[in-house]
């Protein structure tokens, strides 16, 4: 029962950090980064137990990377949260990032 509870814990923390990490990377992006002339687009698609969520993890830690996950704004229109919204909204949402590179990973 301890160790459930030592795992629950280090969860917990991890999460914040997560929370505290994207709150500040979003800051980041939104006040020191400019908008890029040139923004550029990286899709990652994978089978399942491919290591795609790896990649967006890795990603995901580079503050000059917006990475858009399987279930983000850019499917948000989709009632299951699967499917891409159209595509001049996906351009839309693009064109408002300041990250140099963008990261996408949607279910395809």
């Amino acid at each position: 029962m301890n160790n459930t509870l030592e795992k629950a814990k280090r969860v917990d923390r991890e999460k914040i950090v997560k929370r505290i990490r994207g709150a500040y990377k979003s800051g980041y992006q939104s006040l020191v980064l400019r908008r890029s002339a040139r923004q550029r687009l990286l899709f990652i698609l994978g089978c399942q137990r491919s290591g795609t969520t790896l990649m967006t993890e890795l990603f995901e830690r580079d503050f000059r990377v917006k990475v858009y996950g399987e279930y983000s704004k850019l499917s948000s229109r989709d009632p299951n949260g699967l499917r891409l919204n159209p595509l001049p909204e996906v351009a839309q949402t693009l064109a408002q990032d300041r990250a140099p590179l963008i990261v996408m990973k949607p279910l395809v």
